[in-house]
């Protein structure tokens, strides 16, 4: 089979620039040409030169070489001419090439023409635009990916100070019964467990969790158990309410719903009152189940303590994770704050 071999446009385009550069310098050498002989004739008829001095051989030969001197001369002129346009292009490639070497990925380069420079041009944009693309979407993911590490490291430091208090109750003897005893050894392992799957998260280890449907109710009634304990050993008064805390299925993650009341938890030793109680309500309706906690603000620890709402905005990602809802509502005395998710099923 016999491969046909496809000329290059360029090459084309340089070739009809020479042939055009061609004909034009033939025509200017021929018009120079004729229009001397004229001339000499005119002057040979006004008496100017004598007849034999234009028939001479050597006055032709010297015309002729005049001639086509500067019809070589006309021929480069007109192909730097033709071809400038090009010369400039590929020195705008060259520069833009030189600038992305630079580290600018914004250098575009203008299409001009339909030939190999201009699908050079093409391709090198596309290039600019497939590396400022993937540069983007590596500092987002690298933004995302610090974010990520900022809230599990902020939900981790909630367990890590529970495991902390009740080491040193166990240390101090602060119990008076092996029960209690007991309770503290199982607390401290129940931290320690949920710092290691927040570790695993951190560092994107796949996690063994269930998708399988679970016990809502008892699922949401020992994290707030665990809530209240919790706030009581931190010296705090909680009033809780799940009247409205009837019997569901779900498929809510237990690791998100804890770390919901980690991110509460820090949030109310922060920035609580302790004179005055904590309230806890939750309660389902309409196939969904509602947090609403509110507390009194203890102004002079929130005017000393630096926050950058990470815990909040941990629980806004869990809760929209699940297309749910979060809202907060802050008075002159009191914050109160409203979680609402329904039952992915």
């Amino acid at each position: 089979m016999i491969r046909l071999y496809k000329i290059p446009k360029l090459a084309l385009e340089f070739i009809g620039y020479v042939a055009l550069s061609l004909i034009l310098a033939a025509f200017s050498s021929a018009f120079l040409f004729y229009t001397s002989i004229g001339l000499a004739n005119k002057a040979v008829i006004e008496g100017k030169y004598p007849t034999s001095s234009i028939s001479e051989p050597q006055f032709i030969t010297w015309l002729q070489l005049i001639c086509i001197i500067a019809g070589i001369i006309i021929f480069l002129a007109f192909l730097v001419y033709f071809l400038a346009g090009k010369i400039s292009y590929i020195l705008t490639i060259k520069e833009a090439i030189e600038s992305y070497k630079s580290g600018n990925l914004t250098s575009e380069i203008e299409l001009i023409g339909e030939d190999e420079l201009t699908d050079l041009a093409d391709s090198f944009n596309s290039l600019l635009i497939a590396l400022s693309n993937h540069t983007k979407n590596e500092e987002k993911q690298k933004l995302e990916k610090d974010e990520l590490i900022r809230g599990l490291s902020h939900d981790i430091r909630t367990p890590l100070t529970s495991i902390i208090s009740y080491a040193d109750f166990i240390k101090t003897k602060k119990y008076d019964c092996e029960e209690k005893l007991q309770s503290y050894a199982e607390l401290i392992q129940l931290k320690a467990t949920k710092i290691d799957e927040l570790s695993k998260a951190m560092l994107d280890t796949p996690s063994n969790n269930k998708t399988s449907l679970l016990e809502g109710k008892v699922m949401f009634e020992q994290f707030i158990s665990e809530f209240e304990d919790a706030l009581e050993s931190s010296g705090f008064s909680i009033n809780t309410d799940t009247l409205g805390l009837i019997n569901f299925k779900t498929a809510l993650d237990p690791q998100d719903i804890s770390r919901i009341f980690d991110n509460l938890y820090s949030n109310i030793i922060k920035y609580a009152d302790k004179k005055e109680k904590i309230t806890l309500k939750a309660f389902v309706k309409n196939n969904e189940i509602f947090l609403i906690q509110s507390n009194s603000i203890n102004f002079h620890t929130s005017l000393n303590e630096e926050s950058h709402g990470i815990g909040l905005k941990n629980i806004q990602k869990i809760v929209l994770r699940y297309h749910g809802e979060m809202d907060c509502f802050t008075t002159s005395t009191t914050y109160t704050f409203k979680v609402k998710l329904p039952f992915p099923l």
